[in-house]
């Protein structure tokens, strides 16, 4: 199959995003367990440990190609923002990005 003459171009564009206010109960014994496997451990309540994360993604790829070569360009961005009070508190924010090009040929 031959692609067309001036190419094939394709884009993706990817996008997620994630909000979660998560509890963390702890382990417990297993007699514990066995008499309330909905309870938490102590220490874990009287720390309100949690998790909590917010995180956005989005990225772009443009692929041209046109049988023997191809070339494929992509950028990206993510936001993370993690509170995490455990034993002691994370509280991290993040911003990355990310940019590419990529070129292949086929040919002799």
């Amino acid at each position: 199959m031959s692609a067309p003459i001036f190419g094939l171009l394709e884009n993706r564009l990817f996008v997620g995003v994630v909000n979660t206010d998560s509890e963390l109960p702890g382990s417990l014994t297993r007699p514990h367990w066995e008499d309330n496997p909905e309870q938490a451990a102590v220490a874990n309540v009287s720390g309100d440990q949690h998790r909590d994360l917010k995180l956005f993604r989005a990225a772009d790829r443009v692929t041209w190609s046109d049988g023997i070569q191809r070339v494929e360009t992509a950028i990206s961005y993510s936001y993370k923002d993690l509170f995490h009070p455990i034993f002691q508190v994370i509280d991290q924010v993040t911003n990355d990005g990310l940019g590419s090009v990529r070129y292949e040929y086929g040919g002799e």
